[in-house]
């Protein structure tokens, strides 16, 4: 499996690109998050549902910040919206 972090591999589309690759050599492609902020966590989202949508991915981080972030990045029973 590849774990994808879109904030270390140069963001959304490198991240795309790479998970693709390692797709067709036949590599899972997890997204993770970076204990990222609302918009990064969204693109991170966006990712894992282009990619994979029925894999389990590391996107649960919001419940990490002090402050409440919105509903479409925090997960409500495992899972995001």
């Amino acid at each position: 499996a590849l774990v994808l972090k879109p904030a270390v591999l140069g963001g959304p589309r490198a991240t795309y690109d790479i998970g693709r690759i390692g797709q067709s050599l036949g590599c899972r492609a997890i997204v993770t998050s970076f204990i990222d902020g609302t918009t990064s966590l969204r693109a991170a989202t966006q990712i894992a549902r282009a990619l994979s949508p029925a894999e389990i991915h590391g996107l649960g981080t919001a419940s990490l910040f002090a402050e409440s972030l919105p509903d479409d990045v925090s997960p409500s029973g495992g899972y995001l919206r």
